[in-house]
């Protein structure tokens, strides 16, 4: 049977899981992840097979980027200005840590190694964040542009 997202939530990213290049992760406009099984055998079409969904953060909220680890971690980037990493086993996510990294919107994520992962907002800052230590603070942080001057 061949399935794939619902047509009526708009898809905003994918990403394959080096771990399990069979795997996609998908990033919807309402906040959730959602893994489908690849199928593509040189017999028939290509398919996709929904195999779960996970809610990334407590709000349902934007998710803006996803980033996959060499590990088997996912980093979910979101427009409250949050940061969430998982551990994916199998085809879900079974506990994120999620922290409050901007006071915007967090347009991209990125890892940097397995333990260090880097987050860049809306409110032009770009901040390292080692998952080792305590992420109420980051590690390091970068301006190097000044916000737009506020209009009336």
């Amino acid at each position: 049977m061949q399935s794939g997202p619902n047509p009526n939530m708009p898809w905003k990213l994918t990403r394959r899981l080096p771990h399990r290049p069979s795997l996609l992760a998908v990033a919807l406009a309402n906040g959730s992840i959602e893994f489908y099984d690849v199928n593509i055998d040189n017999d028939s079409s290509p398919s996709l097979q929904k195999s779960n969904a996970v809610q990334a953060s407590k709000e349902s909220s934007l998710v803006l980027s996803l980033a996959v680890s060499t590990s088997t971690h996912l980093l979910a980037t979101f427009a409250t200005g949050e940061v969430s990493v998982g551990p994916v086993h199998s085809d879900k996510v079974d506990r994120w840590t999620t922290w409050k990294a901007h006071d915007l919107e967090v347009w991209c994520g990125a890892w940097k190694s397995t333990d260090v992962v880097l987050s860049g907002g809306d409110d032009t800052f770009l901040k390292i964040w080692d998952l080792r230590e305590d992420c109420s603070k980051p590690q390091a942080v970068n301006k190097r542009c000044e916000p737009l001057p506020k209009h009336c």
